[in-house]
């Protein structure tokens, strides 16, 4: 991986990219480029200010990415543009350096007659500069050439321009217009040739890996922020990716290049019909060959970035298989690098378990056994073992991750003051009717409220509050002057103290919300909790002058919520002894109380998923039968607890000397079992060898007299194919042979 990647040529290369392979954009980017380009030298715009509008201009439509937003967008004057402005610069906030860009993005179709404040408004002149250069662009027929064009452009702008675009943004482009390069730029040069044009200082610096990490999640939301259902598909299959790069060996910074693969994954379907991406059908032959397309497109585009050229690799892969028959390359993925399989496993491991529009998410089990039954001959075995054995903490991780990422998202809105515009026509019908008709406001504040206030914030001594206020609470309404003193005299002092500071916050910055629960003294003694919100009423310079606000009396909640309390408190209690209780059922069910080793039960079940791991893996294990000789003579002449001692020592001693991932098992009586994972025969050999040799000199002290005892062991590997009792009556016919000297 090359350590000179920048910004520049990330975007350049990515936006280029988008505008190929869209068959939406047809190089809108590029062409809005140029013409902000042209606008924006007219205006004398520092070099900082260009570079953010050149950027700006470059990603400006990827929130516009259907067919449907594309024809809504055609014409001259938008009616409704929010909804792409906002996705826009949703996709674009989370990158720190593009905080500039995204509002401008936010805000690109600005109409200048609602907004004529560009000096000292809170748009920034590059939106009105992007407004008007996009404006131009739809007037343009691709086709034909540009400068024949520009009477019947100059024509349909003269008709809008006093609504939509900013004298001085107009006038400025009326100027550049006059030369010819104007009208020749825009079918001529590349979108690298106007990014060459600028002096691009920090935007050229090179990136860090934390920065290039955070560019690369900000990019692979185009494609995820098209739909709720994939939000943090991306995010997940990164995740993913890094933890197995890490539990197979990795180092920080490799992990890392395998997550930035992951969520570029799917970068590619930039060139997919967004409606095919959420389409809640089976998606017939002919768009299924479109969608075919994602992975092509991701390998295309990622190789345009210097220093990518082995994250397009592994990034673009994911579709493929060890039959060759997987898109778009139909490579065998067992002669490309592991990267590409850790990147395979972690989108298909993503996609199962997150709800998709023709499906639910999958649960971890299901999981599990789609990938074991139908992508471990498919993608290979290298990574999924590892996959296996993390599966329980990636499930919860990423499902934990996807909750985050959508409250971010939310946040996001909120922090940028994105806000829906649509209002369902009976929401505005019933706001006129309670303008028009006092009954239908008495309704609602009496029948769905438990207290309406609206206070006087210009004179706060006064403060109208409904009857169904002060019921709830206990006190006669017609006996209340409407103060405010009433209501802060019986509320509790802390909550009062809260309701303040929270008040204050409210007035000083309208996004901080006045919401929260509060206690009231009720007049016969009792506690009223209540939960209080409010908004406040400003003047034309946005100064609060009254409050609104409303009542929800939530006491019976809460004393539902400690009652709740109280018994969940008991049911940890008596879950503690169940699980003591349970425990000691397992250690029952699966270990030998006398040696502490695994007993019969428990070997069974560990033997029958060796079987299958050796199938799939092709590694045999061994087995080692062992019988403790002349047993019988020393219980015969000790008693049996002296035989329980030489039991047990002879099992500390198998626990002390082989590894930790072999199985050490009481077979039954003085017979023990031990299964050597991934071992064959003369491995096998050599272990048993070593416990004969040392056997020798195995005893226990009784009575001061020292017990001598040695043991017999048999030897049998499990070879693929083969069935689990063969193997073990291979191993105790080895024993009897060994002990008596001839077959069983």
């Amino acid at each position: 991986m090359r350590e000179d990647v920048n910004i520049r040529g990330i975007i350049c290369a990515f936006a280029s990219a988008v505008d190929m392979v869209n068959p939406i954009l047809k190089n809108h980017h590029r062409r809005v480029a140029i013409l902000s380009y042209h606008i924006g030298k007219e205006l004398e715009l520092t070099n900082q200010q260009m570079v953010q509008l050149i950027l700006a201009a470059s990603l400006h439509d990827i929130g516009a990415l259907t067919l449907k937003d594309r024809a809504e967008l055609m014409d001259l004057d938008v009616q409704d543009p929010r909804a792409h402005e906002e996705l826009g610069c949703l996709m674009l906030s989370s990158f720190p350096p593009f905080e500039v860009i995204s509002k401008i993005i936010l805000n690109h179709h600005v109409r200048f007659c609602e907004h004529p404040d560009i000096e000292g408004g809170e748009i920034g002149i590059e939106s009105y500069i992007l407004h008007l250069a996009d404006r131009i662009d739809i007037l343009i027929n691709q086709s034909l050439l540009a400068l024949n064009q520009k009477d019947y452009v100059l024509a349909e702008l003269e008709k809008h321009k006093d609504q939509l675009f900013a004298p001085s943004v107009y006038k400025a482009f009326m100027k550049a217009q006059e030369k010819d390069i104007f009208w020749f730029d825009l079918e001529d040069i590349t979108l690298n040739e106007v990014f060459d044009r600028l002096v691009w200082d920090e935007f050229n610096l090179q990136l860090g890996i934390d920065l290039l990490e955070k560019l690369v999640y900000t990019l692979s939301r185009v494609i995820d922020f098209k739909s709720h259902f994939t939000v943090a598909h991306s995010a997940r299959v990164a995740h993913v990716a890094y933890r197995l790069a890490e539990a197979l060996g990795y180092d920080d910074t490799e992990c890392r290049y395998i997550k930035i693969a992951g969520y570029l994954h799917d970068i590619g379907k930039v060139a997919v019909p967004a409606e095919l991406l959420i389409k809640a059908e089976d998606l017939s032959q002919d768009e299924f060959n479109l969608m075919k397309r994602h992975p092509y497109y991701t390998r295309r585009i990622l190789k345009e970035i210097k220093g990518f050229e082995k994250i397009a690799e592994w990034a673009s892969a994911h579709h493929e298989n060890r039959q060759a028959t997987g898109y778009p390359s139909r490579q065998s993925i067992e002669t490309m690098d592991i990267e590409a399989e850790i990147i395979a496993y972690a989108d298909v491991f993503s996609a199962l378990s997150e709800n998709r529009p023709y499906r639910k998410g999958m649960p971890l089990k299901t999981v599990m056994n789609i990938l074991e039954e139908q992508y471990v001959k498919s993608i290979g075995e290298r990574v999924f073992e590892t996959l296996a054995n993390l599966s329980s903490e990636l499930y919860c991780e990423i499902n934990m991750l996807h909750e985050e990422i959508r409250e971010t998202y939310k946040q996001i809105k909120r922090d940028h003051g994105i806000t829906s515009r649509e209002h369902h026509y009976l929401k505005l019908e019933l706001y006129e009717l309670v303008q028009k008709d006092m009954r239908i406001f008495e309704f609602i504040q009496e029948g769905s409220l438990d207290g309406m206030w609206y206070w006087d914030l210009q004179h706060p001594e006064n403060e109208w509050m409904n009857n169904r206020f002060w019921t709830i609470i206990g006190y006669e309404p017609s006996e209340m002057k409407h103060l405010a003193s009433e209501w802060q005299d019986i509320i509790f002092k802390e909550d009062l103290a809260l309701a303040l500071e929270n008040f204050n916050r409210h007035c000083s910055d309208a996004s901080h919300p006045y919401d929260q629960v509060v206690r009231y003294r009720h007049k016969d003694g009792h506690t009223v909790w209540i939960r209080c919100r409010g908004i406040a009423i400003r003047n034309k310079d946005g100064a609060p002058i009254r409050m609104l606000g409303a009542h929800t009396d939530i006491t019976e909640i809460k004393e539902l919520q400690e009652a709740l309390k109280q018994k969940n408190s008991e049911l940890v209690d008596r879950n503690k002894e169940i699980e003591k209780l349970n425990d000691s059922l397992v250690k029952l069910s699966t270990i030998d109380h006398l040696t502490g080793l695994y007993n019969r039960h428990m070997v069974d079940q560990y033997l029958i998923e060796e079987v299958k791991r050796v199938k799939r893996s092709g590694k045999v294990f061994s087995l080692l039968m062992i019988d403790i000789n002349k047993f019988k003579r020393i219980n015969d002449t000790y008693g049996h607890l002296v035989g329980d001692e030489v039991l047990i020592d002879f099992a500390n001693r198998l626990k002390q000397m082989l590894r930790g991932q072999d199985i050490v098992s009481r077979w039954g009586g003085d017979e023990f079992l031990i299964v050597l994972p991934e071992t064959p025969h003369m491995n096998a050999v050599r272990v048993r060898d070593k416990l004969l040799s040392k056997s020798q000199d195995w005893c226990i002290v009784h009575d001061d007299a020292e017990i001598s005892y040695s043991v017999s062991i048999g030897v049998s590997s499990c070879e693929v194919g083969e069935e689990l009792n063969t193997c073990l009556k291979r191993a105790d016919e080895d024993l009897y042979y060994v002990k008596y000297g001839t077959k069983s």
